[in-house]
């Protein structure tokens, strides 16, 4: 079944924010694979580009009624197909106001549609940050980060985006909108909240969200050269669990720590250790000394605080990088982040090393977001074949192998790409997807909004 552009005007959707005869040349987002293939299906029948909640609800209840499925798209930077799929219809929220700041609570509202690197300068002119910083700050958008449940460079310090979350507003598949008020934590039983943090669009479509903020304070940078990654695990673990204020905390692989243009006395086996320090300075000092001691500890060495620039200079560089990267017929490039507890961070690193780095041909490797529990390793490969498909088919391999060895080692196929296409089969098979798909039927019977992470 299908829905028309006449039915949706019918059922109150208005004509000025429908686009009718949309192309479909280019895959949802910026998923390696999709791009080499293409789009899959039929064009949608229509754009419904939403300027408001009401809007959205008379969509989805036209939806509903046709038979027909609605795909939400933000801003189009996701990594792991997320956007994978032919819907009847595209859903784009033109929501982008940012609401209401509550300096006494420190907390922003947001529309879903409002870009990060807008929500960040708004708050920095009022003496705040939101501290969440992906690679994608400028071009992703608020009601992304929560569908994927994402999370950004400085996570020491700021956790996810799950941890920022203090209200939402939205539409339910059904077409009734709610409101979750502004609380400081979840009054018990279920957390509505953490519910639709990582849905992926799939059981709601959230309008707006309060974020909690905080305010600006000085920062330090410091870098330092460790014999190698599992001396710099150990550097960051030792910092983390001791509550030091760690902002930024990323661990380059050697292969990524000579591209960058450090000279390192080993290219074999030395990595660099980027770190942010965050507070006053009589707070950062104290912190300074302790990440000195712990890289000495290693045998390691401090470097001078511009070795790292070209890092911070591009840590934002925009989703154009893969598509420039995935250009070429027969070149591949894609990324995979895995969780993995402290005790077996080592062992998986150099498993990832030695046995993904057998199948692709340039492997780098970094730890960034730190936890008193564990890290997120971040694996960035290159392939070189004759071909796209070849070039798909030893990507899957890679990935197959990284889920394969992060699951032996204790830790979790995901950490803040979400699901998507990419990890959807074994997403499906796990405690959490079987969960998923019974609220999905309780709430979406229909299946109206488009759920790629559930379809295996």
């Amino acid at each position: 079944m299908g829905v028309t552009v006449e039915a949706l005007i019918r059922a109150a959707v208005p004509a000025s924010e429908i686009v009718t005869g949309p192309p479909r040349d280019r895959p949802g987002d910026t998923w390696p694979p999709g791009m080499k293939r293409g789009p899959v299906g039929n064009a949608p029948a229509a754009v419904v580009e939403a300027g408001s909640a009401e809007t959205v609800s008379a969509l989805l209840r036209a939806a509903a009624a046709a038979g027909a499925t609605v795909q939400v798209e933000g801003a189009r930077t996701n990594v792991v197909g997320c956007l994978d799929g032919s819907p009847d219809v595209v859903l784009q929220l033109a929501m982008d106001r940012i609401v209401d700041l509550d300096e006494v609570s420190q907390v922003v509202t947001a529309q879903a549609a409002v870009t990060g690197g807008n929500l960040e300068s708004f708050l920095n002119d009022r003496g705040f940050t939101l501290g969440h910083y992906p690679q994608s700050l400028h071009h992703s958008t608020v009601g992304g980060w929560i569908a994927t449940r994402a999370t950004g460079t400085a996570s020491a310090r700021f956790g996810g985006l799950e941890q920022m979350v203090r209200g939402l507003e939205g539409v339910l598949p059904s077409g009734e909108t709610f409101s979750i008020g502004v609380r400081p934590r979840s009054p018990g039983g279920l957390d509505a909240l953490q519910l639709l943090c990582g849905a992926e669009g799939s059981l709601a479509v959230i309008t707006a969200a309060s974020l909690a903020v905080a305010r600006l304070v000085p920062e330090i940078r410091l870098n330092g050269l460790v014999p190698d990654f599992g001396a710099g695990l150990e550097v960051q673990r030792e910092l983390i669990q001791r509550a030091a204020p760690v902002g930024v905390s990323r661990l380059l692989n050697p292969a990524e720590t000579v591209a960058i243009g450090v000279d390192a006395p080993d290219s074999a086996s030395t990595c660099l250790l980027v770190l942010s320090l965050v507070g006053e300075p009589e707070v950062t000092g104290i912190a300074q000394r302790l990440a000195a001691d712990a890289i000495a500890g290693t045998g390691g060495t401090l470097l001078e605080a511009g070795v790292a620039d070209r890092w911070w200079d591009n840590r934002h560089a925009g989703p154009e990088l893969i598509e420039d990267l995935n250009r070429d017929p027969g070149a591949f490039f894609d990324t995979i982040e895995v969780g993995v507890p402290w005790r077996s961070a080592a062992a998986l690193a150099g498993a990832l090393q030695s046995e993904v780095g057998e199948l692709a041909d340039r492997l780098w490797m970094h730890s960034s977001h730190i936890y008193s529990t564990g890290t997120g390793l971040y694996l960035a490969f290159w392939i070189d074949s004759t071909d796209d498909d070849t070039a798909c088919s030893r990507g899957r391999a890679v990935w197959e192998r990284a889920m394969d060895l992060a699951d032996r080692h204790g830790g979790t196929i995901g950490h803040h790409h979400g699901i998507g296409a990419a990890r959807s089969a074994r997403y499906i098979s796990s405690i959490e997807g079987r969960l998923h798909r019974t609220v999905k039927r309780a709430l979406d019977p229909t299946g109206v909004l488009a759920a790629r992470l559930l379809d295996g």
